[in-house]
């Protein structure tokens, strides 16, 4: 119980660190947008400043330079004033989407509004202005000073527009959002048009006074005293009509952009991210695994007790023939001592036995439901659980039997023909109706192999699972063949399989084939699959070359549209 709360916390964890960094990605990717296209527009118009006052200033009516703009720019730059030394306004030019300009229609509003203006004109070196709100929306404006001519070109840029186009569509896989606020904690750029402007607490607070704010109070007073951080925190879904409740989590950084100071901030559920589901399937896993814990402690103490009642009894007995014949007595006591040894190891060795009659099933049919539940990641990942629990006690038997000498899995001189028609045999039953399988021996007089047995039949039921599950339901063949083969002393071979005899047992089928890209991956990279509908684990073929590694095997692929063919080869 202790390890499978701790396993929790410690997934939940891993499940923060990793939301945090994709948050903290995307937060960077926005302010790398941002930063970009303010100064793709900036170089833009310094490099063409010269054209594009000659342009302006010309009564020619084909105006290459601004037509040019326009197209650039779009709908993100409103237009163009010029102003001369004095900062008057002498000409503007309206731009839009359709590569179309209107000369002198630019309203005054967008040079008023700004507070940078008279700075610029007192220090050219400034680039863009504060932003400023002008018809529901933010702008700044950049600014541009020709010391050829003594004019300036002033460029206001939508922020909104900019945003929309550049960020909003690229920056959001779960729910969730970018937005920008300036120092005052105002919105300027944000997914819903209705809450540019608004103060992030005091504003929001008049028009919704019955939600509760102590989370967004929370993050003003966080942000104001640092420069970037994560927050968690309880809020609203401010996108929506209706703003919902959330739980948040928050990547925030403030960035200076010419004279504009702004915290750019990207938002994601928390409870997204997590999964209700998987809190429920873990609660009812441990529910269950209560459950098979307290079975396997009451049949283990009713056993325990039948045996006590058994040593009571020869207890009894042994006393009442003490008073008869002291001799006959000791040697009694001697066969009764090693009576009580022998029962318990016949005691034990059973229960584990026994208990690898009932793994065995519950391995087997848990592997089922894997294949059968792919799709919910949730409870296969339950399912995976139970299975490595399962797994872990037929090991911990082994060990019991291994102790015994009833089972002893060192390596040791095995007939490889024998074990491979083993293995074969036990995995026959568990092949579908619709799939025929064959063994070949080709060749007689093979050597005895120093291996656990156990290893090759491993590798032969994930090679030949994979098989089947290829073929799927359509009619189908793999066939299992051992053979004899001599290498040459080509550098394609290892050392140890230099000119040598070698023994390749391969499992082919007449499959659909693997694809010839994701060939290299399959073989050495666990939890890789290619079951979308059947599901997988990705670890089959993964074992399989852990095991052929453990022995200096190889292992070899050969596949195409008529099927694969898996061969293991091992030096004598």
């Amino acid at each position: 119980m202790v390890l499978l709360v701790n396993s929790y916390f410690s997934i939940e964890d891993r499940i923060n660190k990793s939301a945090e960094d994709y948050l903290e990605k995307t937060n960077e990717y926005a302010i790398s947008i941002l930063e970009q296209s303010i100064e793709k527009y900036y170089v833009l118009l310094k490099e063409q400043s010269s054209e594009l006052i000659v342009s302006l200033e010309s009564s020619n009516e084909n105006k290459n330079e601004l037509v040019s703009l326009s197209a650039i720019a779009k709908d993100e730059v409103e237009g163009l004033f010029l102003l001369d030394e004095n900062g008057q306004n002498k000409m503007s030019v309206k731009l839009n989407a359709n590569t179309e300009f209107s000369m002198n229609q630019l309203n005054d509003e967008y040079l008023k509004k700004d507070e940078s203006l008279a700075k610029f004109f007192q220090k050219r070196s400034i680039r863009n202005g504060k932003e400023y709100f002008l018809n529901g929306l933010y702008y700044i404006n950049l600014y541009i000073y020709d010391e050829k001519s003594k004019q300036s070109v002033v460029a206001p840029i939508n922020l909104q527009k900019l945003y929309k186009n550049q960020i909003k569509n690229g920056s959001q896989v779960y729910q969730g959002y970018t937005m920008i606020k300036n120092s005052d904690f105002v919105v300027i750029m944000h997914p819903s048009m209705n809450q540019i402007n608004l103060n992030i607490t005091k504003d929001r607070k008049k028009n919704y006074p019955s939600f509760d704010f102590q989370g967004l109070e929370k993050v003003e007073k966080v942000q104001q005293n640092q420069v970037e951080g994560t927050i968690y925190y309880d809020s609203y879904w401010w996108d929506q009509e209706i703003p919902t409740e959330a739980e948040k989590m928050s990547v925030f950084k403030w960035v200076d952009i010419g004279e504009s100071r702004w915290v750019v901030a990207t938002n994601s559920d928390v409870k997204e991210r997590k999964g209700l589901t998987a809190e429920n399937l873990l609660l009812l896993l441990v529910i269950f695994l209560i459950i098979v814990i307290v079975f396997i402690l009451f049949i283990f103490i009713l056993r325990q007790y039948q045996h006590q009642y058994k040593v009571y009894i020869k207890y009894k007995e042994s006393e009442k023939r003490r008073e008869e014949e002291k001799n006959r007595h000791e040697l009694d006591l001697k066969i009764q001592q090693e009576s009580k040894l022998e029962t318990i190891g016949i005691v034990s060795t059973t229960i584990v036995h026994d208990l690898n009659n009932i793994l065995t099933p519950l391995l087997g049919m848990t592997k089922l439901m894997m294949e059968e539940n792919s799709e919910d990641e949730a409870l296969l990942s339950d399912l995976e659980s139970i299975y490595l629990s399962a797994k872990k006690g037929q090991e911990l038997s082994g060990n019991i039997l291994r102790f015994a000498k009833l089972d002893n899995k060192e390596k040791r001189d095995s007939d490889i023909v024998e074990t491979v028609s083993e293995g074969v045999k036990t995995i026959r039953p568990l092949i579908p109706k619709n799939v025929e399988l064959n063994l070949q021996i080709i060749g007689t007089d093979y050597p005895s192999i120093s291996m656990e047995p156990q290893d090759i039949q491993n590798i032969l039921f994930n090679l030949i699972t994979n098989a089947y599950q290829a073929i799927g339901k359509s009619r189908g063949k793999i066939i299992v063949s051992v053979s004899k083969e001599r290498t040459d002393d080509s550098k394609k071979n290892p050392f140890h399989f230099k000119d040598k005899e070698i023994i390749v047992v391969k499992v082919m089928d007449n499959g659909p084939g693997i694809p010839k890209e994701i060939q290299d991956k399959v073989l050495v990279t666990p939890f890789y699959t290619t079951k979308d509908e059947t599901g997988g684990t990705g670890l089959g073929l993964f074992v399989v070359t852990s095991l052929a590694k453990k022995y200096g095997w190889q292992v070899k692929l050969f596949s195409d549209e008529s099927g694969t063919t898996f061969s293991i080869r091992i030096p004598i």
